[in-house]
């Protein structure tokens, strides 16, 4: 889905961007518990410091987002997220 005009209206149709954050677990119910609503790679980034305590170090420059597979457990359009290659959590989509 994306931005496209509203038929009727000839109005711009907007996407909420809005992502679904899930960190790394051993439990995807444990996971599931602490899902937060992010909006922008930055939002991430500061969100996955805050959760590890800065311990891990998240920037711009060490942090991927990579396309992972379809979760057909939650349905998420999953990405995995990863600081100097090691993950630490999930989206429900790209960012």
């Amino acid at each position: 889905m994306g931005a496209g005009t509203n038929p009727t209206h000839g109005e711009p149709i907007t996407v909420d961007k809005t992502i679904l954050f899930r960190p790394q677990r051993a439990f995807l119910l444990d996971a599931m518990t602490e899902v937060v609503e992010i909006s922008t790679r930055d939002e991430l980034i500061v969100h996955i410091n805050s959760l590890y305590q800065h311990d891990i170090g998240a920037t711009e420059e060490n942090t991927t987002i990579e396309k992972y597979i379809y979760d057909y457990r939650i349905y998420w359009d999953t990405y995995v997220v990863a600081i100097d290659g090691c993950a630490v959590g999930y989206t429900s989509g790209p960012l």
